[in-house]
């Protein structure tokens, strides 16, 4: 799952996912939290991260993230506020992404099935909105020179 998260300065909040315990210090973060993968990302304030199996602890401060990686934190400096919590208004931005995380998103959002063949280690770089379905296919496919079809509530190639 995913959340972005307002706690107001002086609130004590914590948020434990999985390995990752997330402790505010007055800000706004997002915590991304899918297929054994964990990102959490600080748009305001201030927030502590740690690693419960590592025991690295990593302060972030505004524009920052960390990403869990071999049992341990990776952190990231200057992120491009698209990288923050775009999905919040229905944007889903990507970078150099595989392109099946992409299509899963597409399916989250879209509530579909996408069944397109196309090789696992083609990255994507692009965005799409969760408003329209056929421009969100489109901004994706079109770039990657990818054919599809709607049938049934599956997306397939053609």
């Amino acid at each position: 799952g995913e959340a972005l998260f307002r706690v107001e300065k002086g609130e004590k909040f914590s948020v434990k996912t999985g390995p990752v315990v997330t402790q505010v210090l007055g800000t706004t973060f997002n915590v991304f939290a899918r297929n054994n993968s964990i990102k959490v990302s600080c748009i305001e304030g201030m927030v502590g991260v740690r690693h419960l199996e590592s025991r690295e602890s990593i302060t972030l401060k505004p524009n920052d993230k960390v990403v869990t990686q071999n049992r341990g934190l990776v952190s990231g400096k200057n992120l491009d506020k698209n990288e923050l919590a775009q999905w919040v208004q229905g944007e889903f931005y990507f970078n150099n992404t595989p392109i099946g995380n992409v299509f899963e998103e597409l399916q989250r959002q879209f509530n579909v099935k996408v069944i397109l063949e196309v090789p696992e280690n083609r990255m994507y770089t692009g965005v799409f909105f969760n408003n329209d379905l056929v421009e969100a296919l489109n901004l994706i496919c079109i770039p990657m020179q990818l054919k599809w079809t709607k049938q049934n509530g599956t997306i397939c190639s053609l």
